[in-house]
């Protein structure tokens, strides 16, 4: 089948189309954060769905909302046939940012050696790279028959500055004629992001796959995980009763700083004194570690999205009803400016809790691997791939001279040659702009 080739124009109009059909959907997803369920989906996808960012997960539940119970696998087409799966033919992509790094160079003024400023001269007297090139040959030729050690050290300084391309002799030209180097230096590296399409589980076909849907603890095994995590807790954890139902307490569970020690009320519920204890641990992990902020209904929303985002991975599903409240709470006293970044703060905190949590209470990994043990080493497995594949990508990626402007939005993308079927391009948006 002949590929479609397209005007410049026709690829830029084709992106412009998807960066706004993007932000729309973002900004939606960032509203849709103001009902509790969507908080605990967007909390799933993003701990379960193969390490995407915040913006991602906002998009891909934006615009699969299943995801979020059915805990599929989302990757882009190439990945899918690398394992072995190929997209069906009705198909609907889901659209994301790809992070697309590049290096950035500038160029600095450096001293010309001395065995080239002597030849200076005769590009100053030349009219072109192209005389210059005939009269450095003819000086060269020159060298060899009277000093062969100069002219081996002019040539070997052409080569080491200038490499022995077609352009090289070009490059030495205009240099002398400035009467100094521009040496390209890498000066660090700016992120950059292009439209991806990506794909669940569910819409592509071929070789079986493990079964990595979420598990869900049934009976004994909230009983099971609750003692073990609280046996095994860094933090001394202590349980109070109440007499029948009268429980006049304002709490179900609660940390105290100066005693440094975990209170929980005992219920009939272990599913809710699982939810509890992962909740109040997490408080007492950020106390302990340092990591709190004065403002309370911060550190509210981040324990409560940390015990969300655990309970999650270990399919604790009947511990998550009603959590999310803290997190609402916090998101809807920011303005709607100021969400999105409200909402990455939040998030990235989350990570970094979840990450001390896991790392100071072995027995929490120790049921997640329990539970999904099949699922995590299968992500890991891909993970790994996808560094490699990323620092691959950046060790071959195009390169970008240091701007003098402000950085790249999300339109600005870096186009390619070959677009994909025009059809499969969103048209129904508003423009909306988003910095990533």
């Amino acid at each position: 089948m002949k590929k479609m080739r397209y005007s410049k124009e026709e690829v830029k109009r084709y992106y412009d189309d998807v960066s706004k059909f993007l932000n729309t959907k973002f900004k939606e997803g960032l509203k849709e954060l103001t009902k509790s369920e969507r908080v605990q989906d967007l909390l799933k996808v993003k701990n379960l769905s193969y390490n995407y960012s915040l913006y991602n997960t906002l998009l891909i539940i934006s615009q699969k909302p299943e995801l979020a119970e059915t805990g599929e696998l989302v990757l882009p087409r190439y990945k899918w046939e690398k394992l072995g799966r190929h997209i069906n033919k009705d198909a609907q992509p889901i659209w994301i940012w790809r992070p697309n790094p590049k290096t950035i160079y500038e160029y600095q003024k450096r001293d010309l050696p001395q065995e080239l400023k002597d030849v200076r001269e005769l590009a100053l007297k030349s009219k072109s790279p192209q005389e210059f090139a005939k009269a450095l040959d003819e000086k060269v030729g020159n060298l060899l028959q009277q000093d062969k050690v100069s002219a081996m050290g002019l040539a070997g300084a052409i080569a080491e500055n200038y490499g022995d391309n077609q352009k090289a002799l070009t490059n030495l030209y205009y240099d002398l004629k400035r009467g100094y180097m521009t040496a390209k230096v890498p000066r660090g590296e700016r992120m950059y992001f292009k439209p991806e399409k990506v794909y669940a589980e569910s819409d592509t076909h071929g070789k079986p796959l493990p079964d990595l849907r979420f598990k869900t603890l049934t009976g004994n095994e909230y009983r099971k995980f609750y003692e073990m995590i609280r046996d095994s807790s860094p933090i001394p954890v202590e349980e109070i009763y109440t007499i029948g139902n009268t429980n006049k307490l304002k709490y179900h569970g609660k940390y105290d700083m100066k005693e440094g020690k975990i209170t929980i009320v005992r219920s009939k519920s272990y599913n809710h004194m699982l939810g509890t204890l992962i909740h109040e641990l997490a408080h007492a992990i950020r106390h302990k570690e340092r990591m709190m902020t004065p403002d309370n209904n911060f550190e509210e929303a981040v324990v409560e999205s940390t015990s969300i985002s655990i309970l999650s991975r270990m399919g604790a599903k009947d511990a998550l009803q009603k959590r999310g409240e803290y997190v609402l709470t916090f998101l809807n006293a920011q303005k709607e400016e100021d969400l999105d970044k409200a909402g990455n703060k939040l998030f990235h905190e989350t990570n970094r809790t979840v990450r001390k949590l896991l790392e100071k209470v072995p027995a929490i990994n120790h049921a997640i691997s329990e539970v999904d043990r099949q699922r995590i080493e299968y992500e890991a497995k891909l993970m790994k791939e996808a560094k490699k594949e990323m620092a691959k990508e950046k060790e071959n990626s195009k390169e970008v001279e240091a701007p003098k402007g402000p950085g790249m939005q999300p339109q600005e993308i870096a186009h390619a040659q070959n677009v994909p079927n025009q059809h499969s391009v969103p048209n129904q948006h508003k423009e909306v702009e988003v910095e990533l």
